[in-house]
């Protein structure tokens, strides 16, 4: 099934008379935005409130610190590694922390989602862009994401972990380095760069290309970054829908700042469309299913997706890559309401 931008204003259901409107509807503005039903909207608060209840977001306090350590990678607690997360409380769980291949012991707060197809992981800090680059390398991606700018207010939320521009360099060997490490290169960047100090102008999504080298072995590495999307915040569906079109198919780092909420975001949709796309059949809790994987001790990440309105966007988002998976899911939950 191909992915196509709708050219309907609306679909059907949204232009009935309001006394023959089914319960579960949605309506597409000229301007592609999408508009629930109080039904529809009701229904995602209420999985998500779910959601949290069954795979809650651990916090390292205090008194829930015992079994946060249980369950969390002992690696990540090692002296030498805790510099290397950027948040104490959002660690990789054991099972699908990524390894390196000559070094399993090597550590990196990185988690690999959606059996083997993605990674999720925070924004890089500097005391580790070459472990992200090799990470990068020997998980063979196609594209990073970035859904997250270097800084929003005055907090640093991801460091440039690529040069912004052809020549530069930011990948020279350190001592606190290993020497797995030091044989991947970023040669080169083509795209535009991206403000270093603050928030865009306005929220876009930005396109280049990055060249990783590994002796003579070269690979050419898609770069993506969505700029403007706050941290714990809902950004606009049609940003998100143009984000998820260019990732589709593909193998993906994905980070944001902790690499759970927006991160999870993209990771869901991607993984809901190509799923829809496969012929897997829409029930009602297609989504909610998905965010239990990404939050499971086995597969996923603490805490995937941190806010009602980050899971409406996933829906909103879905609805505007393909209106025929927001049809098929809406004729399944107003059957499920007049079967009660």
């Amino acid at each position: 099934m191909a992915i196509r931008p709708s050219t309907e204003t609306a679909p059907a259901a949204a232009c009935l008379p309001p006394a023959s409107q089914p319960k579960f509807s949605f309506e597409i503005t000229p301007d592609r935005c999408v508009i629930l039903s109080p039904a529809f909207s009701a229904h995602i608060k209420e999985e998500f409130k779910s959601l949290c209840s069954s795979h809650p977001r651990l916090l390292k306090t205090l008194e829930l610190a015992p079994a946060f350590l249980s369950l969390m990678a002992p690696e990540a607690f090692d002296p030498r590694n805790q510099a290397r997360n950027r948040y104490n409380d959002i660690l990789p769980y054991p099972p699908n922390r990524f390894k390196f291949r000559q070094d399993p012991t090597l550590y990196i707060n990185a988690s690999i989602v959606l059996k083997g197809k993605a990674i999720s992981c925070q924004g890089p800090k500097t005391n580790e862009f070459k472990r992200f680059w090799r990470m990068v390398w020997e998980f063979d991606a196609r594209a990073v994401v970035m859904a997250t700018d270097f800084v929003e207010g005055n907090a640093q939320k991801c460091d440039r972990y690529f040069p912004s521009k052809d020549g530069e360099s930011l990948l020279d060997a350190s001592p606190e380095e290993l020497p797995i490490e030091q044989d991947i290169r970023v040669v080169k960047t083509e795209g535009p760069e991206l403000p270093i100090d603050g928030m865009p102008a306005k929220p876009s999504i930005v396109l280049r290309k990055i060249l990783l080298q590994k002796g003579s072995e070269k690979k050419i590495i898609e770069h993506l970054s969505i700029t403007g999307w706050r941290d714990n915040e809902a950004a606009n569906e049609s940003l998100v829908a143009e984000a998820v079109r260019l990732g589709i198919g593909k193998r993906i780092v994905a980070h944001c700042s902790a690499g759970i909420g927006r991160t999870g975001v993209f990771l869901a949709i991607k993984e809901a469309l190509e799923q829809f796309q496969q012929g897997l059949p829409v029930t009602p809790d297609f989504i909610l299913g998905i965010l239990k994987s990404l939050r499971s001790q086995e597969q996923g990440r603490n805490g995937m997706v941190q806010t009602v309105a980050q899971y409406e966007l996933i829906f909103k988002t879905l609805i505007l890559l393909d209106e025929n998976f927001g049809k098929e899911l809406c004729q399944v939950l107003n059957r499920s309401v007049n079967h009660l």
